[in-house]
This record gives C-alpha cells, structure tokens and sequence, in this order.
C-alpha cells in the first residue's frame, strides 16, 4: 500500500472504519492522486499540493464549488474534504474519458455546450476567476522567482489589455460560474446513465463563460484546438447565433487560456527551481511553457489581431 501522510487515515470516516483498504498511486501534476479501494467502494483521495497557495488555489473556495457542482449533479460527490490542507475524498465515477476521435463531433460538443450552459447557471459563489488577473499575478510571481521569461512578454501583456479591453466594451458580459480547466481528463461520462460529471473545482469561479468556451476548444490541448466547424458549432450552439463578436471574444479567451497554461508552466518550474515544490520526473514544465510561447501563444495571437483589426 502506498504510504500517506501520517494521521491522514484516522481523519478521513469512510477509510479509518475499513477493514479492507488499498492505495494505488494514480498520477497528478499540482497534486498527488491515489485510487482507494475498500470493502465494496473506491474513492479518489487527492493530496492537496504545497504548490497551491502559489497557484491562486483557495482550498475554501474550492470546497464551495465543489458542494454547489455536486448538488447540481455536475460535480463529484465528496466524501471528505479535509481543511486545510485542501484533502480530498471523492467516490470513483465508473465511466470514460472522450478520446479526440469521440469528442470531435457534432453529437458531443452539442452535448457538452448543454452542460456547460448548466454550470454557468449554477449560483454565485465567492471565488473572483478573473483570467486577467490570474494571469498577471503569474507574470509577477515568475519576476520574483528569477525565471527566464520571453522578451517578448512586454507585448504579450499588451495583447491581454486588449482583450481585457473587449470583455468591458462587451455589453452582454456577466460573471458566471465557470470551471477554467475543462480538459478532457476533467470530464467523466458515466458508463450507466451517460450524465456528464466535472473533476477538478481547483480554479472555479465567477468569471467570463468565454473561458469555459476556449477551454472546450482545447479539450485535448496535446491535441491543438478542434476543427473551425466544430468551433463555430460551439458558438452558435452556446449563444444562438455566432456573429463577429463572439468570435473575436472567443478568439481573445483561447489566447488568454493558452498564455495562461504556459505562464502556469513557467511559475512550476520556479518553484520547483527554488525548493517549494517537488520536480516531476516525467514533465519538463519549462519546455511545456516555452514550447506553448513559441507556437499556441503566437499563433492564437496572431488570429486575435486578424480578428480585431477586420472589426475594426
């Protein structure tokens, strides 16, 4: 069995009244994940990561996300939930993971805008999920830790005033509910009902729904971004209609996801670089953020600017 923090075992109700109880190391990159079986149940017990206070993870937020998802059906169900160190006891979901092949449809993206209208309609909640804000205090982070950013950052952080800029001139914006980390390994069909279930409550929020629509669009972000149909199928099947705006609302949040993922990358590496937290041995962060600079970030630059200056 896999060993765990000491005490961690009698905290937890469901696994201390155990008489049959195993551990199985499961993976996780901000935190440690283990499957637990016991007498008739498995879990997923999440660790919570010394790492997280540096990433804008509030565990109380997270845990008042999780409890309003859950009601709704949308998230996990928790078992426990340990404060404060954001430990997490959830029941496994025997259901599937959408390949790219599966997900690159009309029939599931259709599906999937369906439940995304209902998580943004789910009630406030305290956490602020400013992707502008989230981002700039990765930037600053990154300065104080010494870490080797792009010179071009200067023009990086202009592009995202100007977007910032579009969300405020955006007349119909409202802060909702959002996610702001639907990948694919954060959705679970349900092998018997087929329902839908969200993992991963860490960064959920009020925020732009237009983040939770570029997070759709790179789903399988080792993939790259689904076709321009599908894209286009994404909007009208989330607003009605898809007009110039959307899509240049659209265009702006890939970016901000994108450059986020990488600045993500690059703050890891820092902190990995300075002791705070272990390195993982099977992912280079510094490569991943530096390859996402040099070619999504550009890229989903480039097409924000094409974008706005045809508006314009």
């Amino acid at each position: 069995m896999e060993e765990l923090p000491d005490g961690l075992i009698d905290r937890i109700p469901a696994l201390r009244e155990a008489t049959h109880l195993s551990v199985q190391r499961i993976g996780g990159l901000t935190n440690k994940n283990y499957l637990v079986k016991t007498e008739g149940n498995e879990y997923v017990l999440r660790l919570g990561g010394p790492n997280a206070s540096y990433l804008g993870i509030n565990r109380e937020n997270e845990l008042e996300a999780l409890n309003v998802a859950s009601r709704a059906g949308i998230g996990p169900e928790v078992i426990e939930y340990l404060l404060p160190e954001g430990h997490l006891l959830t029941r496994v979901i025997a259901g599937k993971h959408w390949t790219p092949e599966e997900y690159r449809t009309q029939g599931k993206i259709a599906e999937v805008v369906h439940l995304l209208k209902r998580l943004h309609s789910l009630p406030a909640i305290s956490a602020d999920a400013c992707p502008f804000k989230r981002v700039r205090r990765y930037v600053d982070d990154c300065v104080r830790l010494d870490v080797p950013l792009p010179t071009r950052m200067d023009r990086l952080l202009e592009t995202v005033c100007s977007i910032e800029l579009d969300q405020q001139e955006d007349e119909s914006y409202r802060p909702v509910f959002t996610h702001n980390d639907l990948v694919c390994v954060n959705m679970v069909q349900s092998d018997s009902s087929r329902e839908i279930t969200l993992l991963d409550f860490e960064f959920a929020g009020m925020g732009d729904p237009y983040h939770d629509l570029a997070s759709l669009v790179y789903c399988h972000d080792n993939i790259g971004p689904i076709p321009s149909e599908l894209e286009e199928l994404l909007i009208e099947s989330y607003f009605g209609n898809s007009t110039a705006k959307h899509r240049l609302r659209l265009a702006g949040m890939k970016f901000m996801l994108i450059f986020f993922f990488s600045m993500w990358g690059f703050l890891q590496y820092g902190l990995t670089k300075q002791g705070l937290v272990e390195a993982v041995d099977w992912f280079d962060y510094l490569d991943y953020a530096r390859y996402l600079i040099d070619n999504d970030v550009e890229d989903r630059a480039r097409e924000y600017d094409g974008m706005k200056s045809r508006i314009e």
